[in-house]
């Protein structure tokens, strides 16, 4: 996934992967490689494997690719299986406009779409994950990113 705003970054990573987790899967979430301010791209990878980790490494051609910020260029994702991208903007790939719904910052609706993309992770796990990151007031905003991503 790619930001703007590394603190959001790295938030979504950790809690897509306690979701993840609590939903029984094998999960490593780690920041990307770059450690700038905020306002560079930021960016944050999580492995999700029913089965053992083979690899702690970057992935190189990701299931799913997550951009918070259309300002950021869909080429950093390579060719993954399936770009969400937060714009207003028609998209070839699959989109959600994270402005259309109340929410004071992007991660969580992007996170809900991420959610109903991959199919795999529940909400009820989610909004637990939230929870022990303290983003329990954000979960309002992860439903409605769910409902929204088409």
């Amino acid at each position: 996934m790619f930001g703007r705003q590394r603190g959001d970054v790295e938030l979504f990573a950790r809690v897509f992967g306690k979701a993840a987790l609590f939903s029984n899967f094998n999960v490593h979430a780690f920041p990307g490689p770059n450690r700038e301010r905020n306002g560079t791209v930021s960016s944050a990878y999580v492995r999700v494997e029913k089965d053992a980790l083979a690899t702690k490494e970057i992935p190189e051609t990701p299931d799913f690719c997550v951009i918070l910020d259309s300002s950021i260029s869909r080429k950093l994702c390579g060719k993954p299986g399936v770009t969400i991208i937060n714009t207003a903007k028609k998209a070839k790939d699959r989109a959600i406009d994270a402005s259309a719904i109340d929410a004071r910052r992007a991660f969580p609706a992007m996170l809900g779409a991420l959610l109903k993309a991959y199919g795999k992770v529940s909400l009820k796990n989610t909004k637990l994950a939230m929870e022990q990151e303290g983003e329990k007031e954000s979960y309002a905003t992860v439903e409605a990113g769910y409902k929204a991503m088409k």
